[in-house]
């Protein structure tokens, strides 16, 4: 009974929808959500060289920050300046 009733909806969608609105609204969604993504790609990988040029400065883990870098932006900003340094000494 509902797995009929949910397939009169999708079945019978064409009919609630005014005529053309698939070919119209649903690709200028695709095309936002495509565009987001790229701009949310691209402001990832500035902060990621961001942060990788302030570790190198400071000398901390570079890969480290420039993961956190790409993951979450801005927000890994401060927690850079309060890394500890990493001593040549003690690396594997």
């Amino acid at each position: 009974m509902v797995q009929g009733f949910f397939h009169d909806i999708v079945a019978n969608s064409d009919d609630i929808l005014p005529e053309g609105i698939n070919n119209r609204i649903v690709p200028r969604i695709w095309k936002g959500l495509a565009m987001g993504y790229f701009v949310l790609l691209v402001i990832s990988i500035c902060f990621a060289g961001l942060l990788y040029l302030i570790a190198a400065k400071r000398g901390s883990n570079k890969t480290f920050w420039t993961i956190m870098g790409f993951v979450f932006g801005p927000f890994a900003i401060p927690f850079v300046f309060f890394a500890k340094k990493v001593d040549p000494k003690n690396t594997v």
